[in-house]
């Protein structure tokens, strides 16, 4: 006798094929994942060694900042005196003097100039016949385009030169660009 085969739902031939797909695919998933999870381990272990070396640079650097305070001072003042001599020789000297130059006169003779980069004043040290000589210098600077605030800081009559001399100061603030250079 034969057997038997009752299928009251038959199965579709694509059905089977589609199973065995199915289960191929998880099969694959199934060995790929050991490969997966060693390599995410390794990366995981990389990354943790690279935040342990820079957490011990962190703490070197921050051991070390406080000890080199005095180094840290030093270059400070480095920097500050360097600034400084970059102010002296950002003078601008050729407009200056042409303005001391071209105030000049014959009662009047000029002793010394002394600039303040920082404050942008220059100080005169000159001598003069007379005090009105010295009044017509004070003014004749002050008409110079690049200098402004033009006043005389000190004075002193020269009692033991025969011609009694009026030794004086003059204080002036230089402008960043003359007021007629800029038309």
């Amino acid at each position: 006798m034969r057997r038997l085969d009752l299928d009251y739902i038959p199965r579709p031939a694509w059905a089977n094929r589609a199973g065995l797909a199915i289960l191929l695919l998880a099969l694959l998933v199934a060995c790929g994942m050991p490969v997966l999870y060693v390599y995410h381990a390794d990366e995981k272990q990389a990354l943790q060694a690279r935040h342990r070396q820079l957490e011990r640079s962190r703490q070197y650097l921050t051991g070390h900042t406080a000890l080199s305070g005095a180094a840290m001072q030093e270059a400070q003042s480095e920097i500050k005196r360097a600034n400084e001599v970059i102010l002296q020789l950002d003078l601008p000297w050729g407009p200056l003097f042409e303005a001391v130059e071209g105030s000049s006169h014959e009662t009047v003779a000029l002793l010394g100039i002394q600039p303040d980069a920082q404050k942008r004043a220059l100080t005169l040290a000159a001598e003069a016949k007379d005090m009105p000589s010295a009044v017509a210098y004070v003014k004749r600077l002050g008409h110079e385009a690049i200098l402004s605030e033009t006043h005389i800081i000190n004075h002193q009559v020269q009692d033991q030169d025969p011609d009694k001399p009026l030794r004086f100061s003059v204080q002036a603030v230089w402008r960043e660009k003359a007021r007629g250079a800029a038309r």
